[in-house]
C-alpha cells in the first residue's frame, strides 16, 4: 500500500510539472487567408464615372505594387490571425461614384506592437478616373504607384513607417496629391514622376524624405508643406527651377546646393529663389510654414 501511494504521489508531480512547462510555451495562433478581388468588369458595368479607392489599414504590413493585368483593378492578399481582426471588403455604386474600401477590419489595440496582418495588393489600370487614399495606423511597408493612372492620391497616417515610390511616369497629371501624418516616418521617391499640379505636406511631429526626381512636366508646380515639429529632408534635380516661401517660428528653413540665392530675410519670414527661375520651363514653387522643425532644400548638381 505504501509502496502504491509513492507511485501515485510520483506520477501526480510528473504530470503537475508537465503541465507548467507545457503552459510556459507560447501558443502560436493559426493563420488565416483571404483574397479580395475587383475586376474592371465590376466598375466599368456599374456606369460610374469615378472610382473611389479606399484602404483603412491598421496594425499591418503592407505592400502595394503595380500590376499589368488589365481585367483587375485590385487584388488583395491578407495573411492575419482568425483569432484576431477579420479584414473586410466593400464595393458599391451610386451611379456616379463606384466605392472600393479595403479594411483591416476593427481598430487594433493600442497595445500591439507587431503587426497582426500582412496585405500584399497588386494594383492594376483604371479605365475610370479614380481618386485614391490610403489610411494608416500602426501600419509598416512600401508602395509603388509608377504608372498608375489617378486623379488623386490621399494619404493620412499616425505611428506609421511608409516608403512610397513612383518608379515610372504617370500617363496623366496626378491633379492633386496630399500626405497628412503625424509621429510618422515617409519616404516619397521619384515625385517628380507623378508630375502633380499640387501637393501638400501636413505633418506633426514626423520625419519626411522625399526627392523631386523623375520626368516632372513642364509648367509650375506647388507644394505645399506645413510642420508641427519633425524634419523634412527636400531633394530637387538641377533641371528644375525653384522658389522657396518659408513662415518659420522656432524653426529652421535652408536651402544647398547649386544657384540658390536669397530673395529677402525677415524675422520669422524668408524667400530664395535659384538664378534661374525665369529661364526654366519646369519651377516647383515651395511655401513652406514651420514650427519647432528643420527643413532642408537641397537642389542636385548641374
Amino acid at each position: 500500500m505504501f509502496k502504491t501511494n509513492r507511485k501515485s504521489t510520483f506520477y501526480q508531480r510528473v504530470i503537475l510539472l508537465a503541465t507548467v512547462v507545457l503552459s510556459a510555451i507560447p501558443c502560436t495562433a493559426p493563420a488565416a487567408q483571404k483574397t479580395f478581388i475587383l475586376t474592371a468588369a465590376e466598375v466599368s458595368g456599374s456606369g460610374a464615372a469615378v472610382l473611389s479607392l479606399n484602404f483603412d489599414l491598421s496594425a499591418a504590413q503592407v505592400t502595394i505594387v503595380r500590376s499589368t493585368d488589365e481585367k483587375t483593378i485590385v487584388r488583395a492578399e491578407v495573411v492575419y490571425s482568425d483569432t484576431q481582426r477579420e479584414p473586410t471588403f466593400t464595393a458599391g455604386s451610386d451611379n456616379t461614384t463606384f466605392s472600393a474600401t479595403f479594411s483591416s477590419g476593427l481598430p487594433a489595440s493600442a497595445e500591439t506592437d507587431a503587426p497582426e496582418q500582412h496585405w500584399t495588393i497588386a494594383l492594376g489600370p483604371s479605365a475610370v478616373p479614380t481618386d485614391l487614399s490610403l489610411s494608416c495606423a500602426a501600419v509598416t511597408g512600401a508602395a509603388d504607384f509608377g504608372g498608375l493612372l489617378l486623379r488623386s492620391w490621399v494619404v493620412l497616417c499616425q505611428k506609421s513607417t511608409l516608403t512610397f515610390d513612383w518608379s515610372s511616369p504617370v500617363p496623366a497629371m496626378i491633379q492633386v496629391a496630399i500626405v497628412a501624418a503625424s509621429a510618422s516616418s515617409l519616404t516619397l521617391q521619384h515625385l517628380g514622376n507623378a508630375r502633380c499640379d499640387a501637393a501638400g505636406v501636413l505633418c506633426s511631429t514626423t520625419e519626411v524624405r522625399c526627392n523631386l526626381s523623375g520626368s516632372l512636366s513642364e509648367g509650375n508646380h506647388t507644394m505645399t508643406i506645413m510642420m508641427l515639429g519633425g524634419n523634412a529632408d527636400l531633394v530637387i534635380p538641377a533641371s528644375v527651377a525653384a522658389a522657396v516661401t518659408a513662415r518659420s517660428f522656432f524653426s529652421r528653413v535652408s536651402v544647398a546646393g547649386d544657384g540658390w540665392k536669397q530673395r529677402y530675410r525677415l524675422p520669422m519670414h524668408q524667400g530664395y529663389v535659384t538664378d534661374d527661375y525665369l529661364s526654366q520651363t519646369t519651377m516647383v514653387t515651395f511655401d513652406m510654414t514651420a514650427l519647432g522643425s528643420q527643413i532642408l532644400i537641397t537642389r542636385e548638381s548641374r
